[in-house]
Formats: structure tokens, C-alpha cells, sequence
């Protein structure tokens, strides 16, 4: 049976990846869902990511856009160290400089050497599997880009127990066959996978379910993955939905949550998205009386507009579709002078506000996100894992995009290093495994919200923004933290 994404980012990144046990996706419906994950995560959209300034993100002739950590063949692997070229970053907050201290020095006793699969005496190497070319390239580069700028930053400051941090790349073109042979390849040659990113990860499951002594430490999209007891997910994921978001609008917008209107992408798996969304919305009173499921290829939504109207409703909630989708649809209204409320999930996205057509456009769009507003200079000031973040991709690669897949590379290498560093100076694959699984608590110092990467327990806690004169702004949240209220509404296996 298919099983919705619990999580908001997968709904941000489109809701078409609903998790499900052995759920078979055809190849049509993942185009449309990577061309969605693209825009809804933070990216540029139609097959290439861009960065703030427009900056074409994809590198030529296979290489991700990353430093060091490249790809020289399209089917195969590449070690590649994190280096230490970049050196401490500059700046004069200590919370944010390579200063900082997120390695650990080697102890006076040594560090044991060669102390398992992929360890040396000086240098770790750890796997990261995402599709970077076929037929949409650079798709989850941003994967590599987050985990190799964070395996610079913590070179930078020594390593971990005077050993540098190395990656070797694996693309699996973003095919099964393909996604499956870089597991394979790589098991035996790394001590971990950290960060990788994979709308094919079921299948990586087939391969990682009879080694359940190689750690993997990184988001997945499939229940298979999930399930995996040596997979630790930055922040982790069962079937449902947080309610909180909801029962906040409810008190906010009063009886116009009786009257609210969608529109989501119309194939299997974006309605069991969906289906779970909408579920915990009516679980705290929200009504539907106007939900329509649209074909990829659609672009003109004048008819849905005409029929909310005509229905009364009052408040538009857009979540399992794209960010373009979701600017088209509220340009429809706006040419018809309809005005409701908007609450638009797929908005935390660098390009949303062009897609609108600029700031006008876009202001008071609202909507909700189980992580930080990572790619925000305001965001940057109040939190310095933010500022970290966004300062490291920089110097890793100034023209790679601040997207979703980038932030959970970075907070999964982040939680790899965490558990490495707890484990002590002897590092073996199972001293990684009983550390990481002592996690029970994970926000990435603030980065994300709280959630158990060990016991697999959701998050529940939020930020609410909003767009104000073209920026992304907390509203009715602390500066640095989360709302922590509601419940988490499970839906079923």
C-alpha cells in the first residue's frame, strides 16, 4: 500500500515522492516530479539549478558543482577529499568561521590507524550516491555541494581525530539499475554514506538491507529506505503530517479554513500526498470544497480560479504541486481581481518571487517550513548554523544554489561527523552505528526542526514566514527557533 511523506520538505520539494513500501513509480511520473523538485526545492526549475543571482548551476562535462568532489565518469565513481584549499572562513564572528572547532584533534595515543573499511591514519572516506546526469543533469547536485562544504569546513579545522574527511561520488543517472551499482561499488570501499540524495533510494534499500553494518547517514524519500535500521536521517520521517501549521491558521483565519480551495498534481503519488495533507487539515476542522488534481503539462488555471470563486472559497492552499504551478495559479486569481488567502507551502523557493513576477506579486503569500529559512540573509544573522552554511557553499562553490538537497547534505554530514566524533578516535562502522544510534534528539544546531534520527520520530515544531517587500520573514515565530505546538497527524502504511 502506498504511504504518504510525513515530512513538509517533501511536500516543499513536490509531494509526488509519497513514500510507499515497494511503490513502483513509472518513468513519466518521476519526470514530473523532478522537474518539480527542482523549483519546489529551492532551485531554478526545468532541469537546472541557479543560485541567487541567476547563475546557471549544472558544471560541464559531468563534474558537480562542488570543489573538489567531482564525477569523471558518468556511470561511475570518483574519491575526491573535502581539502582544506578553503581554508578557516573569514569573518569576524567566531560562531561562523572555520575557527569555530567542529573537528577534533588527534588524541597523544594516536588514532589507531587503518581501523576500518575506508579508514586510514589520516583521511576517512565516506560515499555520497545522487543523480547528477541523465536525463535531467545536476538534478540532486545540490546533495553533493551541502555534504562536500561541509566536509571542507570541518578539514579546515583538522579533521576528525587527525584525519581529513574524504568523499568519493557515486551518480546514478537517476536510474534503478544504475542507482544500485553505485551502492554495490561503493560498500566495500567507504566507511559510510553521508548525504546523498536519490528519488531512487528504494532500490538503494535492496542493496543496503543485507549490509546492515555500513551506516548510511542521509534523507530518504521511500518507506524501503526509511525503514533501513542503519539509515539515520537528519530528520526523519513516518506516514502523516504535523498538524500545528494548521490549527495556527485555523486560529488566525477562523471560518474561512471552512472554505478552502487546491490544487495538487494529478498522478498517484502526489494525491497520496494529498490525501495525507489534507487529512491532518480536516483532522483539526480545515473543510475542502474545492480540490481539483492537475496534469503536469497544464499551465492555465483561469477555470480553477472561476470555480473557487463560484464556490465560495476563501482561502487557497497549495502544497503537492510545483512553486511555477503555484505562481500561475495565483496570477490567474490576481487577473480576476480574486483575492483569498494564500497559504502556499511550495513558496520557500529562491525563485518563487520571479515565477510571480516580482515582489508585488508575491507579498503576503504565506506558509510554513519544518526547517530554518536556510537561504536567507536575515535568517543568516540570527542563526549562525545558517550563516555557517550559506558561508561554506560560498567559498565551495559561489554559483551553487541554496536549495533544500544542499541544506540536508550539509545537516547530514553534520550529524555523520557528530556521531564520528562521539564514537572516539578508533573509528569502526560499528562504534558509528551505536553512537548514532544514542541520537535521539537532532536539530543541527537550530538548522532543522528538532526531530529523533535514532528512534525515527518526526518533527513537529515549524517556522511560519511570510513574504514581506520581496524577502521570506519569520511571523508569530522566535527569532532562532520553532513553533513546537500541535500534534503529529499519522496516516496510514
Amino acid at each position: 500500500m502506498r504511504r504518504a511523506t510525513p515530512s513538509l520538505v517533501l511536500v516543499v520539494l513536490l509531494g509526488v515522492f509519497a513514500a510507499g513500501c515497494g511503490t513502483h513509480v513509472d518513468p513519466e511520473i518521476r519526470r514530473q516530479a523532478a522537474d518539480a523538485l527542482l523549483s519546489g526545492g529551492g532551485g531554478g526549475g526545468s532541469g537546472s539549478s541557479s543560485g541567487a543571482d541567476g547563475a546557471s548551476g549544472p558544471t560541464q562535462d559531468g563534474a558537480v558543482a562542488g570543489g573538489d568532489a567531482t564525477v569523471t565518469d558518468a556511470g561511475g565513481t570518483t574519491s575526491a577529499t573535502g581539502g582544506t584549499s578553503g581554508g578557516a572562513a573569514t569573518g569576524g564572528d567566531p560562531a561562523t568561521s572555520g575557527a569555530a572547532g567542529a573537528g577534533a584533534p588527534a588524541p597523544v595515543g594516536g588514532n589507531g590507524g587503518a581501523t576500518d573499511v575506508g579508514v586510514t591514519a589520516d583521511a576517512i572516506t565516506i560515499g555520497t550516491v545522487a543523480s547528477l546526469s541523465g536525463p535531467i543533469p545536476g538534478l540532486f547536485e545540490g546533495a553533493v555541494n551541502g555534504t562536500n562544504a561541509y566536509v571542507k569546513y570541518v578539514n579546515s579545522t583538522g579533521g576528525v581525530y587527525g584525519r581529513q574527511l574524504e568523499i568519493a561520488v557515486g551518480d546514478d543517472q537517476n536510474e534503478c539499475g544504475a542507482n544500485q551499482n553505485r551502492y554495490r561499488d561503493l560498500s566495500p570501499k567507504v566507511f559510510a554514506f553521508v548525504g546523498g540524495f536519490s528519488v531512487f533510494d528504494e532500490c538503494a534499500a535492496r542493496v543496503m538491507k543485507p549490509q546492515p553494518k555500513v551506516p548510511l547517514v542521509q534523507y530518504a524519500l521511500s518507506g524501503a529506505a526509511n525503514a533501513l535500521p542503519n539509515l539515520f536521517s537528519p530528520q526523519a520521517s513516518v506516514p502523516g503530517y504535523a498538524t500545528g501549521p494548521f490549527e495556527y491558521w485555523t486560529k488566525k483565519y477562523g471560518a474561512k479554513t471552512k472554505k478552502v480551495g487546491t490544487v495538487y498534481s494529478q498522478n498517484a503519488a502526489a494525491a497520496d500526498s494529498h490525501r495525507a495533507i489534507s487529512a491532518a487539515a480536516k483532522s483539526v476542522g480545515w473543510e475542502f470544497i474545492y480540490e481539483r488534481g492537475a496534469a503536469s503539462t497544464e499551465q492555465d488555471f483561469t477555470a480553477d480560479i472561476v470555480r473557487m470563486r463560484q464556490d465560495g472559497v476563501e482561502l487557497v492552499f497549495l502544497m503537492a504541486t510545483t512553486a511555477q504551478n503555484a505562481a500561475r495559479i495565483k496570477r490567474a486569481a490576481d487577473s480576476q481581481d480574486f483575492r483569498p488567502v494564500w497559504i502556499v507551502q511550495v513558496a520557500y523557493d529562491q525563485s518563487f518571487i520571479t515565477f510571480m513576477g516580482g515582489p508585488e506579486a508575491a507579498e503576503g503569500v504565506e506558509g510554513a517550513n519544518l526547517f530554518s529559512l536556510y537561504f536567507g540573509e536575515d535568517e543568516a544573522k540570527r542563526v549562525p548554523e545558517v550563516a555557517l552554511y550559506q558561508q561554506w557553499m560560498k567559498r565551495n562553490n559561489p554559483k551553487a544554489n541554496l536549495d533544500v538537497f544542499s541544506m540536508y547534505g550539509w545537516t547530514s554530514a553534520k550529524l555523520f561527523v557528530q556521531a564520528l566524533k562521539d564514537a572516539g578516535p578508533k573509528a569502526t562502522r560499528a562504534g558509528l552505528l551505536a553512537s548514532l544510534k544514542k541520537v535521539q534528539d537532532y536539530d543541527a544546531d537550530g538548522m532543522l526542526a528538532p526531530s529523533g534520527p535514532a528512534p525515527k520520530r518526526p518533527a513537529t515544531c515549524y517556522v511560519l514566514w511570510q513574504i514581506k517587500g520581496g524577502k521570506y520573514v519569520r511571523v508569530d515565530t522566535p527569532a532562532t527557533g520553532y513553533r513546537c505546538d500541535g500534534t503529529y497527524f499519522r496516516t496510514g502504511a
